[in-house]
């Protein structure tokens, strides 16, 4: 089977099992990358010829090129995943990527801010406009949920309650988030100056928006 053929028909796939299109281009991009390096370098063209040993070149390649052990460890998952498919559905008889071990990853310490530091960041929104209550409430999100970027700023007002947040997370999972009362506070005064400032007519119907309502 050509290379190209199975990177389309794992595309297929990928989509028929409900992975997000910034997904599932990734996987492509990063498959048709493994893809140009065989031919270059090995005139593989068809996944039947595909060893162990090559996939060890191409991610001793990444590495000799400075790349770093997490995303090395990304492209890995991404031709464990590949090879697995095309076994499951008869393409290739083997996995050539089933005994690749991940590289060893430096700990990477995550420093947090302390009370004092989060407290001036919530107090440097301190007006009453609508841009400072909206700047202020995002913040207190971040900082009472740990939600993700793209989970607060696609948030819709349908999804908060009195006690918690429905958070529709990566892979369209869905999980609930508690809510403080101060942030339960801050939300409730954000929408009320929302619909206040827009006359509560908004052009989108996301809980977060510019001045314009965009």
């Amino acid at each position: 089977m050509q290379f190209s053929d199975a990177i389309l028909e794992f595309g297929f796939d990928c989509k028929v099992r409900k992975l997000s299109p910034k997904t599932i281009d990734n996987y492509q991009k990063q498959l048709r990358y493994l893809q140009r390096y065989l031919e270059n370098e090995h005139d593989l063209h068809e996944v039947e010829q595909v060893r162990c040993s090559h996939l060890k070149c191409f991610l001793a390649m990444m590495d000799d090129n400075g790349r770093k052990p997490r995303y090395i460890n990304d492209l890995l998952k991404v031709f464990k995943t590949f090879f697995y498919y095309l076994k499951r559905e008869g393409h290739i008889q083997s996995n050539p990527a089933h005994d690749l071990r991940n590289m060893k990853q430096p700990k990477v310490k995550i420093i947090t801010f302390s009370e004092e530091e989060i407290r001036k960041l919530l107090n440097y929104y301190h007006g009453h406009g609508f841009l400072s209550v909206r700047n202020r409430t995002i913040l207190a999100v971040f900082f009472d949920t740990g939600m993700r970027l793209t989970e607060v700023i696609t948030l819709m007002p349908e999804q908060i309650f009195e006690e918690h947040i429905l958070v529709h997370g990566k892979g369209n999972k869905e999980r609930l988030v508690p809510v403080s009362p101060y942030l339960a506070k801050a939300l409730l005064q954000y929408r009320m100056i929302r619909d206040t400032y827009f006359d509560s007519k908004l052009p989108e119907h996301y809980l977060f928006v510019s001045n314009r309502g965009k």
